[in-house]
């Protein structure tokens, strides 16, 4: 890690290592630096080392090298030279007569008379001591616990993995009791990470920092990914077979995975397999979660071993892998990665499954359904139906023209891109799917394009059949309908149901349905319900950002934008809608950002005037929920599983509770929840739902 400075993340460990140089003690210390591998130990020896040279120490600095390991003293032959200022040539031969335990002790005895008597200070420093000679790390620990007149500190650099080999471990206890000082460098947070590879905290950011797990070195490593492949193959090389076979194995199953499949997917024996799982736990490249399953400790590193692999091995793998999963009646989903690889042309029992994991993967994970759809097709070409799921998914994503392209014949691709959807959605039968899901989301599909078409009044006329989805998605869509159809009463009374549901339905539940949050929003502001538009718009984001269904952005982003609480938010969200909508390629969400609430409006005589948003103290149900589990202790992972929520859906939460409380730490917040107790108010308006933060000048109800 090439920094200028020490990075933030070691400073504690920095000025620990600085001040025991420093500090006025007589006689021999060690310090320890311990810790996995990239983590920053060799990183902070050098550091301690330039400082002690600057404070006039002699400095004697080696690392071992592992080819070295049946040299004795190989590894302390040229920093002890340094130290005594001579050549020790005997100490780098193989003198059969050092393994006699009196001449071994006798050479103790000299050497550390001689550095004892030696002037000035002395820090010596081994780094990869786990590599060095037996008779190296034996010398080390007899110094460590000779009395010495001179002041000398000993920095120890290792992976305490590595040194728990068999004809190490005693010597590892001996090293843990004989230093004073053990210093474990930490990961790096997300902000960390962002300062050492020079970029702002964001998005990209976040993704490195989740794959690296905050190890320095795979940070840096995945900005050059021929790095990422030469640290994978430096470990996997310190490696058993065994263990690298297990490796290979685990890697095709997953960042997480059940470690019962390895025996069956490897051909090796239960202990073969427990053992190399032990030396991989060892090593710190896999991590225990709970019972059998495992996870790698950063996902980084799975990565490379997939890319290093070689293509004969995954296929081997895969295949293995994909026959045991359907031995064990696995989901489709878990089974159709492995599928996918080792197919062949006409493998029709191959195309069921792909079909069967993309009609469940479709809502929660359209992209890996398209592919699977489209891997499908290549296997039977020629299959309407397969071909019209793939454009339909491919819709999904917000990939307009793929989806046009991928449809199996002109007269589908005909009559501009919605009608083209709604031929999609009306060429096979609802019922004639193999997820039960699926009916009620091809439903609720019809509805939406017909609204989309303008065909209102067949839309409301199906609205009856979604009784069975979430109630929140039939009384969204009756709201868009019945203010279409003028029936602005009726469209009132499911505004208000609405604006309940939307804080009491799931992210899990409205993935599959996100455009009806578009509707709900774009209801909320015709008729004047500001804060529900916005708690709609911001809910359809975070989902968008948790399942990856772009269609619905651009959308969200006006909405958004419409309900900002400022010209300059406006402004910038909608530069980001124009993006989006963009990248869809539709001309109807391009015509809908050069738009305004006024334009949408002016057709019903309806014109907004902002009024004082709600009191401070309004917190709706949701935030006082998450208000409460903030003060229980709570952290954001915690409430956004409790509440069925992600993580950055309670981001938003907390953002609006800390600006309505006018505070800015949990710890305030948790001390307001304590002082209140259960008598917080809740908006005005119905019970539960948010008042409007705007009043309809010109509108009827307004007169």
């Amino acid at each position: 890690m090439a920094m200028a400075t020490v990075h933030p993340a070691g400073r504690q460990d920095y000025d620990r290592l600085t001040g025991t140089l420093e500090a006025g003690w007589h006689g021999v210390r060690g310090i320890a630096i311990v810790g996995e591998a990239g983590i920053g130990k060799t990183y902070l020896a050098d550091a301690t080392a330039r400082v002690a040279a600057e404070l006039g120490w002699t400095v004697a600095a080696t690392t071992a090298v592992e080819h070295e390991r049946s040299s004795s003293f190989a590894a302390l032959a040229g920093p002890l030279a340094q130290a005594l200022g001579a050549s020790l040539p005997d100490l780098a031969s193989d003198d059969p007569r050092c393994s006699s335990i009196t001449r071994r002790h006798r050479l103790y005895d000299v050497i550390g008379s001689t550095l004892s008597d030696g002037s000035g200070d002395l820090l010596m420093v081994i780094d990869d001591l786990h590599w060095a000679d037996p008779d190296s790390q034996r010398l080390i620990c007899s110094l460590l616990q000779r009395p010495m007149e001179r002041k000398i500190l000993i920095a120890v650099v290792y992976r305490r993995a590595l040194m728990l080999e068999a004809d190490q471990r005693a010597t590892l206890h001996m090293l843990e009791r004989a230093t004073k000082i053990t210093i474990t460098p930490r990961r790096l947070t997300r902000r960390e990470s962002a300062d050492l590879l020079g970029l702002p905290d964001g998005p990209q950011v976040q993704r490195m920092h989740q794959a690296g797990n905050g190890n320095p070195r795979y940070l840096l490593a995945l900005a050059r990914p021929e790095e990422l492949t030469a640290l994978v193959q430096r470990e996997m090389a310190l490696l058993t077979d065994r263990s690298s076979t297990v490796l290979q194995a685990s890697a095709l199953l997953g960042a997480s995975f059940d470690s019962s499949l390895l025996p069956e997917i490897t051909g090796l024996d239960q202990r073969t397999v427990d053992e190399a799982i032990d030396e991989l736990l060892s090593h710190d490249l896999l991590e225990a979660m709970h019972l059998r399953r495992l996870r790698f400790s950063k996902p980084a590193f799975r990565r490379g071993v997939l890319a290093t692999m070689p293509r004969a091995t995954r296929r081997t793998l895969h295949a293995a892998a994909a026959t045991e999963l359907t031995r064990r009646e696995a989901s489709p989903t878990t089974i159709a990665p492995h599928v996918e690889r080792v197919a062949r042309h006409g493998d029709v029992a191959a195309v069921d499954v792909l079909r069967s994991a993309a009609d469940i993967a479709r809502w929660q994970d359209p992209r890996s359904a398209a592919r699977w759809l489209c891997t499908a097709s290549e296997l039977v070409p020629g299959q309407e139906s397969l071909q019209v799921a793939h454009a339909s998914v491919l819709m999904t994503l917000g990939r307009l023209s793929e989806a046009q392209q991928a449809l199996p014949h002109a007269s589908l691709r005909g009559g501009g891109i919605l009608n083209a959807h709604l031929r999609v959605l009306q060429s096979r039968p609802v019922h004639d799917v193999p997820n039960v899901v699926e009916p009620g989301i091809r439903l609720f599909d019809l509805v939406e394009v017909e609204l989309l078409l303008g065909r209102y009044k067949s839309a409301s006329q199906r609205l009856p059949a979604l009784s069975e989805l979430p109630p929140f998605v039939p009384n969204a869509l009756q709201v868009a309908a019945s203010l279409c159809l003028g029936e602005r009463l009726a469209a009132e009374e499911a505004m208000a149901r609405t604006g309940i549901l939307l804080r009491t339905t799931t992210d899990a539940d409205l993935a599959p349905y996100i455009g009806s949050i578009v509707w709900a929003g774009l209801g909320a502001l015709h008729l004047d319900r500001l804060t529900i538009a916005l708690e709609a718009a911001e809910r359809g984001l975070a989902i968008i950002d948790a399942v990856g269904n772009e269609l619905y952005r651009a959308p969200l982003l006006c909405l958004l934008s419409w309900a900002a609480p400022s010209p300059e938010d406006a402004t910038a969200t909608m530069a980001q809608a124009r993006t989006a909508a963009r990248l869809v390629g539709s001309p109807l969400y391009a015509t809908l950002t050069h738009a305004s609430p006024a334009d949408l409006f002016s057709a019903a005589g309806i014109f907004c005037v902002r009024e004082k948003p709600p009191a401070s103290s309004a917190l709706t149900r949701r935030e006082l929920a998450v208000a409460e589990l903030v003060a229980d202790g709570a952290t954001n992972r915690q409430i956004a599983t409790a509440l069925f929520l992600s993580e950055r859906t309670v981001e938003r939460h907390l953002s609006r509770i800390f600006t309505k409380l006018d505070i800015s730490t949990r710890s305030s917040l948790a001390a307001l929840v304590g002082a209140r107790g259960t008598q917080w108010p809740l908006p005005s308006g119905r019970s539960g739902a948010a008042g409007p933060a705007i009043r309809a000048v010109g509108s009827p109800t307004a007169r």
